[in-house]
């Protein structure tokens, strides 16, 4: 019946975004089914992504005054939000048209907390894009119940969010993602990634980018794990090694080229470093 329907709120956090925000709205905006409501939160940009989101009369704007991060982003959609679902997607993101659909059709019980779908990148006009598309490459089995939803496209109960205390503004950056997953797997929720929800991440990045993003990832993700007083060090581990083996050993994926495989050398050496960061680090 209509009136059972889950109601939906698109959100996008978006900080010096100009380059791709007005693609994601656009995309946003043809979603089929629709949200019922797109609210875009500009974190203190100084470019002009304000300017271009406010020519779309569906959207709703809503300006920080300075750069609070991203959990902070998130947490001021959850603040506004009235809807049941707040589906969150990074503005340098392409939904397919049938996202809402695909995550949709996985909120079927009580114990669904989060539902988020998986991203592919686009961007490979480098050798240094190729190495991390190939190295970011996300799995497209459906899984029923993951540690955490990729921040980029995912979406909450809004009612589980708010018993949980929102996210944790400590992570500017990165992180928010994994911590809030953590919370709500503690109360008993499950998060499901459905492989069919697809974005197309539109980032581009030069081998400095590329490393501090992975230090980012790494450092926030563990700190995470850590700051929720779960063991995090030998499963990181693992996945920091078992990345470059997987992909060595995929010969049509450009398993021997020998950039890719001082990429790989340099990756592990980065986020080797950023769990060691976490571990000597006392938190507050």
């Amino acid at each position: 019946m209509e009136e059972d329907r889950l109601t939906i709120l698109v959100a996008i956090p978006a900080y010096n975004a100009e380059k791709y925000i007005e693609k994601c709205i656009s995309a946003v905006i043809s979603l089929n089914p629709p949200a019922d409501r797109i609210l875009i939160i500009d974190d203190g940009s100084s470019d002009k992504t304000v300017e271009i989101a406010r020519r779309y009369k569906d959207v709703e704007v809503i300006e920080h005054r300075c750069n609070l991060g991203v959990a902070a982003a998130r947490n001021t959609a959850l603040n506004l939000c009235k809807e049941d679902i707040l589906l969150f997607f990074d503005s340098d993101t392409i939904p397919d048209k049938d996202f809402v659909k695909r995550i949709m059709d996985c909120y079927d019980n009580d114990y669904v907390g989060g539902v988020g779908g998986i991203a592919l990148e686009v961007s490979n006009k480098t050798l240094v894009e190729k190495w991390r598309a190939l190295s970011m490459k996300q799995s497209e089995r459906a899984t029923s119940d993951v540690p955490f939803l990729w921040g980029l496209c995912s979406s909450y109960k809004v009612s589980l969010l708010r018993e949980v205390g929102g996210f944790d503004p400590v992570f500017k950056t990165n992180g928010e993602d994994v911590d809030i997953g953590i919370r709500l797997r503690k109360k008993g929720y499950c998060l499901i990634c459905n492989p069919l929800a697809k974005v197309k991440h539109l980032k581009e990045e030069n081998i400095k980018g590329v490393f501090k993003t992975l230090y980012n990832w790494y450092y926030w993700g563990a700190y995470a794990f850590k700051k929720n007083k779960e063991r995090f060090f030998l499963n990181y581990i693992k996945i920091i090694f078992k990345n470059p083996i997987t992909r060595i050993f995929s010969m049509k994926e450009g398993g021997l080229h020998p950039f890719f495989l001082i990429m790989d050398f340099l990756a592990i050496c980065v986020e080797t470093v950023a769990l060691i960061s976490v571990l000597l680090k006392r938190l507050r």
